[in-house]
C-alpha cells in the first residue's frame, strides 16, 4: 500500500510505517552524540503505535534495526555517519529491539528507500525536514499526522459532536476530504473507542436484515454522520446468512469552520 501527502510516504500492511526524505533544510542539519570519537547506537522498539520523529538520533536507530542483519546497508549507515559527525566509528547494541513484522521486511519495507544511496541516507538521518512516522493499518491514522511540512496555513477544520479532536485544511475541503477526515476523528470520539462494545464507522452499503443498506455517510450532505453498533441477524432454516441487525445507532453532527 502507497500513501501519498505533500511528500512520498511508502506504507505496508499490519504496521503502516513510512518515510519522507528531503534535501532542503535552510542549511542546518543535525548531528549525533559523540563520545570519544564513537557514536552509540541502541535501536529501540517500532511497533504499531502512532508516532513520529524528526531526530537524528530516532532515526539512525531506526536505520540500525532496519539493517541489521544486512552487511551492506550497515556498512552504508556507518559510512554515513562516520563521514557526517566525524566520528571515529560506529558501535551497535541492538539487543530486544525490533521494527514490527512487515515494516521491517527489506525486500519493501519503508525505510527501503533511505538506502538508495549514500546521499538519500544522510538526508533521510540529519535532515529535521526528514520524518519518520510509525502506525497500523488497524485504525484510521490521526488527524493532521502527515502533515509536517514547514509554515502550513490553515484556513479550515472540522469537528464532530462530542469529540475534542478535530482536523484542520489549508483550503476548504472536497467532499472526499471530509469524508476521510470524519473518519479519522470519528475513530478517536468516545464512543469508538470504548471497549469491548464500541461503535464503528460503516464506509460502504451494509446489507441489513429486512433489506435495508446502511452506511455512516447516508446524511453526510445534512452534516451528519451515523456510528453503529450491528451483529449477525438470527439464523433461520438452514443457517441462511440473514445480514446484519443494528442495535445501537448514535447520529452525531460534524462542523466546518473557517479559523
Amino acid at each position: 500500500m502507497i500513501n501519498i501527502r505533500h511528500q512520498v510516504f511508502e506504507t505496508n500492511s499490519s504496521s503502516t510505517h513510512s518515510i519522507s526524505i528531503t534535501s532542503s533544510a535552510y542549511g542546518i542539519l543535525e548531528t549525533l552524540p559523540c563520545k570519544e570519537g564513537i557514536v552509540y547506537l541502541t535501536g529501540g522498539e517500532f511497533g504499531w503505535e502512532w508516532k513520529k520523529y524528526n531526530d537524528a538520533l530516532t532515526k539512525a536507530n531506526y536505520a540500525a534495526v532496519f539493517a541489521n542483519g544486512n552487511p551492506g546497508m550497515t556498512d552504508m549507515l556507518v559510512s554515513v555517519i562516520k563521514e557526517h559527525t566525524g566520528a571515529k566509528d560506529v558501535k551497535f547494541n541492538l539487543s530486544d529491539s525490533l521494527i514490527d513484522h512487515q515494516s521491517s521486511r527489506l525486500e519493501n519495507g519503508d525505510a527501503l528507500r533511505a538506502f538508495n544511496s549514500p546521499d538519500s541516507l544522510k538526508d533521510w538521518i540529519f535532515n529535521p525536514e526528514s520524518w519518520l512516522f510509525t502506525g497500523n493499518d488497524n485504525e484510521e491514522d490521526p488527524p493532521n499526522f502527515y502533515d509536517v511540512d514547514f509554515g502550513i496555513d490553515y484556513t479550515h477544520q472540522i469537528s464532530l459532536e462530542g469529540c475534542d479532536v478535530v482536523e484542520k485544511f489549508e483550503s476548504y475541503p472536497t467532499k472526499e476530504q471530509i469524508k476521510d477526515s470524519l473518519k479519522r476523528i470519528a475513530f478517536q470520539h468516545p464512543s469508538c473507542k470504548q471497549y469491548p462494545k464500541s461503535f464503528e464507522i460503516i464506509d460502504y452499503p451494509l446489507f441489513s436484515a429486512g433489506h435495508v443498506l446502511i452506511s455512516s455517510f447516508d446524511e453526510m450532505d445534512n452534516n451528519f454522520i451515523k456510528l453503529f453498533r450491528i451483529r449477525p441477524a438470527k439464523m433461520i432454516k438452514d443457517e441462511e446468512f440473514q445480514g446484519y441487525e443494528i442495535y445501537k445507532l448514535l447520529r452525531l453532527q460534524f462542523t466546518i469552520a473557517e479559523i
